[in-house]
């Protein structure tokens, strides 16, 4: 459990004071935060997008969390390589949303584009693979940077209000509380979603 207060000094010194006057817990077990065993994928059929439109979605696991939410900054700004390179691709690829988020074991950065205009098959599959595959590559090479020693106070200061910020503190409080993942490539879960207008059947991709 973890326990965050954000405000004046004065209620800090008060949740200092009865914090200390507490008994507190108990100690417990640590966090069960288990990582994938093995990279997975997967494609379905989406009545959210338009007809020759799709959305591809990758994740990673990584071994630390303050390196992830940093790739995911990296990642998602608007000048970052990744949007400017997708811009090159010939399906209107944009991304759509990055995420990163610490995790009691390690981290996870989540990366999700559309595309539009694709062609008809294999044209389509074509030009999602490239895209997965810059995806992927842009992934690792932000992640490969590491962690900034200053990225988990960004994320505090910088909540829309007080309540927020207090518990993202607390959050980054637990983050690598529980044992690092073993050694090993991570696992990638990946999705790609076309559009459910009529056409070719998706395909599963390998």
């Amino acid at each position: 459990m973890s326990l965050a207060g954000v405000g004046s000094a004065s209620f800090i010194r008060g949740v200092d004071l009865t914090w200390a006057a507490s008994t507190g817990w108990s100690r417990g077990a640590a966090p069960v935060d288990a990582a994938p065993v093995a990279d997975s994928s997967g494609v379905h059929v989406s009545a959210s997008l338009q007809r020759r439109t799709a959305r591809i979605s990758a994740a990673v696991r990584v071994g630390d969390g303050r390196a992830a939410v940093a790739a995911a900054e990296r990642l998602g700004a608007a000048d970052s390589p990744l949007a400017a390179r997708l811009g090159t691709l010939g399906a209107s690829w944009k991304l759509r949303e990055v995420i990163g988020t610490a995790r009691p074991r390690g981290g996870c950065v989540a990366v999700t584009i559309e595309g539009g205009q694709l062609p008809a098959s294999p044209g389509l599959e074509q030009d999602a693979a490239r895209a997965a595959a810059l995806i992927r590559h842009e992934m690792r090479v932000e992640l490969a940077a590491g962690a900034e020693p200053t990225v988990a106070a960004r994320q505090i200061l910088g909540a829309a209000e007080p309540g927020e910020a207090a518990a993202r503190a607390a959050w980054w409080s637990l983050a690598g509380s529980a044992l690092p993942p073993s050694a090993g490539p991570p696992p990638w879960p990946w999705v790609r979603a076309p559009s459910s207008g009529r056409g070719d059947p998706p395909r599963r991709a390998r």
